[in-house]
């Protein structure tokens, strides 16, 4: 797939000095095309309908999401005493079609977009001139170096792949991640559970695995990885990898027993649909 977007001249996106003296509401609707300012273009946008079925919103909506996490980001990272700075080197892990790359872009200057699906990675380098953008594979080793990143986000990723794939990942994110560095991540609310059984969408597979709510939440408090394997995801059709997941807090807390990694936040955020993870990298092993 080729969106065949152009740019002439030099690369349109070099300083963006600019645009950090703009309020984040103000950005947003910079980029979403909502607000005109003189003199700026801002990085085309794929259509409507393709941003939508990616992230299930479009435009304005969908930036403001992004947003959101962005900021919670970015303030506990302030808190934990390391606020981001511009000389910080940042994965977009999952970047999509570049929702997020496109808010931080401002904020940072060594920013990477990955992602597994080569025609995101293709509209994303059309989009953004002059940006870094690196196709995975599946499962790691990723072609990065060792303690190459200060900042790795994932926002919608681990709410959709196996255990074994977000095991394998968190190690592969120990290894790329700087010894004090960041892992910020989204997860899906236990509240999930009970929709998903009222909504019926996936009922062949949750009947498939004696899907039921009680004895889920249940295994959710005692500490399991919970999943519903329906496949999709573009490139990640395998329901071994791909489907709905649950990364409860009791979970977490022993997958991380023997990795170096602390939980700093874990929690809801008011007008984000997924949970907000934030974790920080340690410079050795917790005793």
């Amino acid at each position: 797939m080729s969106l065949n977007f152009k740019h002439a001249g030099k690369r349109l996106y070099d300083d963006l000095s600019w645009a950090r003296d703009l309020s984040d509401a103000e950005w947003c609707a910079f980029l979403s095309g909502e607000l005109d300012l003189a003199g700026r273009t801002p990085p085309p946008m794929p259509s409507p309908e393709f941003q939508s079925s990616w992230v299930g919103a479009a435009g304005l909506v969908a930036l403001t999401e992004a947003m959101i996490f962005l900021s919670r980001m970015k303030a506990g990272m302030s808190e934990a005493g390391s606020p981001l700075r511009r000389d910080m080197r940042v994965l977009d892990f999952g970047a999509g079609w570049g929702r997020f790359y496109r808010i931080l872009m401002r904020d940072v200057d060594s920013l990477v977009a990955a992602d597994p699906d080569p025609p995101c990675i293709e509209m994303c380098r059309s989009m953004f001139s002059g940006g870094e953008f690196l196709q995975i594979p599946l499962l790691p080793p990723y072609p990065v170096r060792d303690g190459e990143f200060d900042l790795i986000y994932a926002y919608s990723v681990f709410t959709h792949l196996a255990a074994p794939v977000f095991e394998a990942v968190v190690r592969e994110f120990v290894r790329i991640v700087k010894p004090g560095g960041f892992v910020a991540f989204t997860t899906l609310p236990l509240n999930c559970i009970d929709l998903f059984h009222e909504q019926g969408n996936y009922k062949s597979v949750m009947d498939q695995i004696s899907f039921d709510p009680m004895s889920w939440h249940a295994k959710a408090d005692a500490g399991e990885f919970l999943f519903l394997p329906t496949g999709g995801g573009g490139c990640l059709e395998s329901p071994e990898i791909y489907g709905w997941s649950w990364i409860g807090r009791p979970y977490l807390e022993r997958a991380l027993q023997h990795v170096p990694f602390q939980i700093l936040a874990m929690e809801s955020l008011p007008g984000l649909p997924q949970e907000f993870v934030l974790l920080r990298s340690l410079v050795a092993l917790p005793q």
